[in-house]
């Protein structure tokens, strides 16, 4: 299971480890509508992949361009275990000049939180990619997600499958909370395709 959202019309951002070796994406909401998308792969080092749907069947984020202050609270959405999950943490450390994972978060996750949105209580602040031994939480800042979208596309040769679920569904999770405003959820199930067939092994995102 793995994470993603929304960034613009008609294109997901998601981490790359959940989607790589893959070309073709199939994303269906919990609502049961779908669209079909090209997976997009940079030429960076980047942890980071898009899908390029043929529609937006989600809300599209809202961005936090603010300052960042150690301590404040922050909200990831993931799919750990069956079903969405919110949890609610706090930042642990911010790094600006950071090469690589410039954001460290003291929040629970786990499995299936991969490429899912970091919130402040303003918008979209990162991208989840890894977790420590220790239990700590890394994501990569708006800023190295705009830097990855920038670079050349690269070429790939398999398909994916995958379940997303609407805005409506997370407005509910939430509450009416304004927090998520234009946020949801990817819930991917992925099946890579080899010589046209689908392999029918579920592969699990590794955080």
């Amino acid at each position: 299971m793995g994470a993603g959202f929304y960034i613009k019309e008609n294109l997901v951002a998601t981490a790359r480890h959940v989607v790589d070796g893959c070309t073709r994406a199939t994303v269906e909401n919990n609502d049961g509508k779908s669209s079909e998308g090209t997976v997009i792969i940079k030429e960076t080092d980047l942890d980071i992949a898009f899908i390029s749907t043929e529609a937006t069947i989600a809300s599209i984020v809202t961005i936090d361009k603010g300052p960042r202050t150690r301590g404040e609270a922050i909200s990831i959405v993931g799919a750990p275990i069956n079903g969405l999950v919110l949890s609610s943490g706090r930042l642990k450390n911010y790094d600006p000049t950071s090469k690589e994972f410039r954001i460290t978060l003291d929040i629970p996750a786990d499995h299936g939180n991969s490429g899912g949105p970091v919130f402040s209580e303003k918008g979209l602040i990162g991208l989840i990619v890894a977790k420590s031994d220790f239990g700590s939480i890394y994501a990569y800042d708006q800023e190295q997600i705009d830097e990855a979208l920038a670079a050349k596309s690269n070429s790939r040769t398999e398909d994916v499958q995958m379940m997303i679920s609407n805005n409506s569904e997370l407005e509910n999770l939430l509450l009416a909370s304004s927090l998520f405003n234009g946020a949801f959820l990817i819930v991917i199930a992925v099946l890579f395709a080899k010589r046209k067939r689908y392999n029918k092994n579920q592969v699990v995102i590794n955080l």
